[in-house]
């Protein structure tokens, strides 16, 4: 199925793709986000929990998704799923290789952080 994804899919925009270029090059951006999934030990394992007040336990672990995103069109073209404890900058970094020269990258500060700040492996 990735294999196939990265066979497919690519950037679409056209010079007339509002959004698309700036000064010719093709504006892509890094982007992540969190998903809970089902809780078993398993998945807590492999994934981690976001960390939680003493004494507590998040209820769901979570998997952290990093996307590359053509911004003319929101066609994400490349995508990362790591575990919670790895840092969505080193998924961003792993994701770079997919931009091209003609690109311009954007990613904003906010993809330093965790989801929810710091995080526990089970």
């Amino acid at each position: 199925m990735s294999r196939l994804f990265h066979q497919l899919v690519q950037p679409m925009a056209t010079a007339e793709t509002i959004g698309a270029f700036l000064n010719g090059l093709r504006i892509v951006v890094i982007d992540g986000t969190c998903f809970d999934v089902p809780d078993s030990d398993e998945n807590a394992r492999v994934f981690g929990r976001p960390s939680s007040r003493p004494g507590t336990q998040a209820a769901f672990p979570k998997v952290r998704l990093v996307i590359l995103v053509e911004a003319g069109t929101h066609i994400i073209f490349d995508a990362i799923i790591v575990s919670i404890p790895y840092r969505r900058t080193s998924a961003g970094i792993k994701i770079i290789p997919t931009s091209t020269s003609g690109m311009l990258l954007m990613w904003d500060r906010g993809l330093q952080t965790g989801c929810n700040g710091t995080y526990n492996s089970a």
